[in-house]
């Protein structure tokens, strides 16, 4: 009988020691080895230390081929652990949407420059943005921001503001296949809301 099961480590609220991170990718590829479906893993740079080493070492125990998402908080030294992650370039960077939004725009600018694709969550709802962060259209606004390397004030104004007919024009920007390369995935809940919000604002289209 195959068995197909999704096997995830997150680590949104507090970070993994990185002894139990690589533990956790040890047990991964003996899932995968073992026949089971691995459909993707998914974990998060710790806090503190140096996140370049935390992600050469990520990358050294990922000795099977899996889609995987790593979180690189916004900290210290997080654009040297971009950057490695870049190398091996299949990774996706996970960047977390309650953050600072400079912050985050910071991250989106450097995450489009070294061409990776980036996971955005973990709560978005909505068409705009409310009090937990931005919604699915400032965030198509930023990417396409982002890949136009635009300055990091403008990708933030994208992640903030609440003008639709802004965002409407602004979500595919001038690049939409960079755009759709850079956002990979949006975490969120509320789906059928935020479906609802889009369509109100003519963002989806029932072509029945």
């Amino acid at each position: 009988m195959h068995c197909k099961q999704t096997y995830s480590w997150l680590c949104w609220l507090t970070a993994l020691p990185i002894a139990l991170m690589l533990l956790a990718l040890q047990t991964a590829r003996g899932v995968a080895e073992d026949g089971t479906a691995l459909v993707g893993v998914r974990l998060a740079l710790p806090l503190g230390g140096d996140p370049s080493a935390f992600a050469r070492r990520v990358l050294d125990a990922l000795t099977f081929a899996v889609p995987t998402t790593i979180e690189v908080p916004y900290q210290p030294g997080w654009e040297g652990a971009v950057q490695v992650l870049a190398i091996d370039g299949a990774e996706r960077i996970g960047l977390r949407t309650g953050a600072d939004p400079h912050h985050l725009a910071e991250q989106l600018r450097v995450t489009a420059t070294q061409n990776l694709t980036a996971v955005l969550g973990p709560d978005v709802r909505g068409a705009g943005p409310d009090d937990t962060g931005p919604g699915v259209l400032n965030l198509l606004a930023a990417a396409a921001a982002a890949v136009e390397r635009r300055s990091t004030d403008a990708v933030a104004t994208a992640l903030t503001t609440p003008d639709v007919d802004a965002l409407m024009a602004a979500a595919t920007g001038t690049s939409p296949a960079r755009t759709r390369a850079l956002l990979g995935a949006v975490a969120g809940s509320e789906v059928r809301t935020t479906v609802a919000e889009l369509a109100a604002v003519g963002f989806l289209v029932d072509e029945d």
